[in-house]
This record gives structure tokens, C-alpha cells and sequence, in this order.
């Protein structure tokens, strides 16, 4: 069986940090009325930033909630900024 090079794991390690803060944001927040999509992007080491996406489709979407946001390596998020707080 051929090993992983360690140059091919590092987007699959980034996915699925990218979807444990997913979860974790929706797990605090909730879900929204007409969620279409929860966004995050890598904005530096550690360092995220957490868009929540609503709408009745996609051409009406826009961005309900917002956050930037730093997570450890399993995606646990260690601050956010606004407080992720329970709206839905």
C-alpha cells in the first residue's frame, strides 16, 4: 500500500478542521431560516473567518452572521469575535 506523502495531507487536514468549526458554530448559533451555507476561510495560522449564508435561494443569499475566529488544530474555535451567541 503506497503512504500518504505529508505535502497531500495538509488540505485534508485543513478540510476537516474547516468543518469541526462549522460544526461548532452551528452547534452555538443555531440554524437559520433558509441557511444556504456556512463558509469558512483560513485567514492565517489558526486564524479563521465564518460566514453564515441565508436565503430563499441562492440569488437573494446574504451573510446573517459573521464571525473572525481562531481554532487549534482539531478545529475546537478558542475565541471568536463577535461572541458566538445563540440566536436561532
Amino acid at each position: 500500500m503506497p503512504s500518504v506523502a505529508p505535502e497531500e495531507e495538509g488540505p485534508i487536514q485543513e478540510s476537516s478542521v474547516r468543518d469541526a468549526i462549522r460544526r461548532e458554530v452551528m452547534r452555538s448559533l443555531g440554524r437559520p431560516r433558509d441557511l444556504l451555507a456556512v463558509r469558512v476561510h483560513a485567514v492565517g495560522a489558526g486564524r479563521y473567518r465564518v460566514n453564515v449564508v441565508a436565503g430563499a435561494d441562492a440569488a437573494s443569499g446574504k451573510i446573517v452572521n459573521s464571525y473572525f475566529l481562531s481554532a487549534d488544530d482539531a478545529g475546537k474555535i478558542l475565541n471568536s469575535s463577535p461572541e458566538i451567541l445563540r440566536f436561532y
